[in-house]
């Protein structure tokens, strides 16, 4: 009774949609990936593919500025700032506990290594908690990325997420 919208899947586009819809006072028809409220029941739209990681905005981190000091990952990092980033989303694996391969529909969106390279840049932390959700899925691409972001002098310290199998069978990426 009290929800009117849910956005399903990426929340930027859709988000930035539903508050101009909300504005102009135009139905949430036409927007794609969302539940609302038609008629006092929730309807549907339509189901759009996930878009390019690299069309969506680069994080405002200057927004978390002030409570930047405050991000902090005890298991990995104990006491220290950390900054997260994502270079891909998705898995090819359909572990039964993982909700990963339900929300990308079993596919992996990428960020380009120049993103990437650009993002980590822009971070003033020099700690890096990588989000993908499974690191080591293309051990060739893991390697260029590392090439790529030493040979741009970017200098930090990161701890990523991966399975014990993509490990073990990667050590290269690991020492990268």
């Amino acid at each position: 009774d009290y929800i009117d919208v849910v956005g399903v899947g990426e929340g930027v586009e859709i988000m930035n949609k539903i508050c101009e819809h909300h504005e102009k006072k135009k139905s949430f028809e036409d927007i794609d990936n969302i539940y609302y409220k038609k008629n006092g029941k929730m309807v549907f739209t339509k189901k759009k593919e996930h878009p390019p990681l690299d069309s969506l905005p680069l994080p405002a981190r200057n927004l978390t500025s002030p409570v930047r000091n405050k991000y902090i990952n005890q298991l990995i990092f104990k006491t220290k700032p950390v900054a997260n980033i994502r270079g891909s989303m998705g898995c090819f694996f359909h572990c039964k506990f993982c909700s990963v391969t339900h929300y990308t529909n079993g596919k992996l969106y990428r960020h380009s290594v120049e993103r990437i390279k650009e993002e980590l840049a822009s971070i003033d932390e020099s700690l890096i908690f990588w989000c993908d959700d499974e690191f080591l899925l293309e051990s060739k691409r893991v390697l260029m990325m590392a090439k790529e972001i030493a040979k741009a002098n970017i200098d930090k310290t990161h701890a990523i997420a991966a399975r014990a199998d993509t490990i073990v069978k990667n050590p290269k990426c690991i020492e990268e």
